[in-house]
């Protein structure tokens, strides 16, 4: 986990390689803490692609 809070925005979308490199963890752990409702995964509206958000990004953070 990275030292300092990850600086990005409310409504930022990224992907669970992008969020893992910003909470400084391998990608495995972003599923894991998915699977575990530490962190909220979303879906785009036209696409089944799932996102992450920087506001979910930023409160996983903070639990830690």
């Amino acid at each position: 986990m990275t030292p300092t809070i990850p600086d990005v925005a409310d409504t930022a979308r990224f992907t669970a390689k992008e969020a893992a490199d910003l909470l400084g963890v391998d990608r495995s752990t972003i599923h894991r803490w998915t699977r575990e409702r530490r962190l909220k995964k979303h879906y785009g509206r036209y696409s089944t692609r799932p996102y992450y958000e920087g506001k979910d990004i930023r409160d996983c953070w903070r639990r830690w």
